[in-house]
C-alpha cells in the first residue's frame, strides 16, 4: 500500500536547494508541517542559504499541524498540544539523547517524530537515528532515496 500522507524533516529542505530532489517531484503531493521546521529554516545561519530554503519552504504544497506535544524555550504557545509526561515525546527523545548526546536538535527532532507516529504521516528524512526511532516506536519513517522511489512508482 503506498504511503500518501508525508512529513518532511527540516534535513530534507535541504536536499531539495542541493538539487537531489525536484520541487516537480513533490508538486501533487501534501505535505505537512509543524512549526518546528520553519523554525529550523529561520536559524539558518548563511543568510543566502537561508532565503533559498524559506522560498522552498512556501512553494512546497502543505498543511501546518500543531506539535503533539509542548517544550519550553521550543515550542511555539499557539503550535502544540498539551501531552502527558513520559508519553511518547519522552521516548523518542531518550532514544535520540542516547544515540546522538551531544545532538542540540534532539527536543525538536523528538517533537517531529511524535507528530508523525501520533498523525500517521510518515516522515521523511535522513537523519537515520531519528527514522529508526520513529519506527521503532511505531512510524513510518524513509530516508530521501525511498521516498523518491515512491514518487517515481506514481508517474
Amino acid at each position: 500500500m503506498p504511503i500518501t500522507r508525508f512529513m518532511f524533516d527540516t534535513n530534507i529542505f535541504n536536499h531539495i536547494i542541493d538539487g537531489n530532489l525536484s520541487l516537480g517531484a513533490v508538486k501533487d503531493i501534501e505535505f505537512f508541517v509543524t512549526h518546528i521546521q520553519r523554525d529550523e529554516l529561520d536559524a539558518t545561519s548563511n543568510e543566502e542559504r537561508r532565503k533559498e530554503l524559506l522560498k522552498v519552504f512556501k512553494v512546497v504544497n502543505q498543511v501546518l499541524i500543531p506539535t503533539e506535544s509542548g517544550v519550553w524555550g521550543v515550542s511555539r504557545w499557539d503550535l502544540f498540544k498539551w501531552s502527558k509526561k513520559n508519553g511518547l515525546y519522552d521516548r523518542i527523545l531518550k532514544q535520540l539523547e542516547k544515540e546522538k548526546p551531544h545532538d542540540r536538535g534532539n527536543k525538536k527532532d523528538a517533537l517531529i517524530g511524535e507528530t508523525a507516529v501520533k498523525m500517521g504521516i510518515a516522515l521523511v528524512s535522513d537523519d537515520g537515528v531519528l527514522r529508526e526511532t520513529v519506527r521503532k516506536l511505531g512510524g513510518v519513517s524513509i530516508c530521501l532515496s525511498d521516498f523518491l522511489k515512491q514518487t517515481e512508482d506514481k508517474s
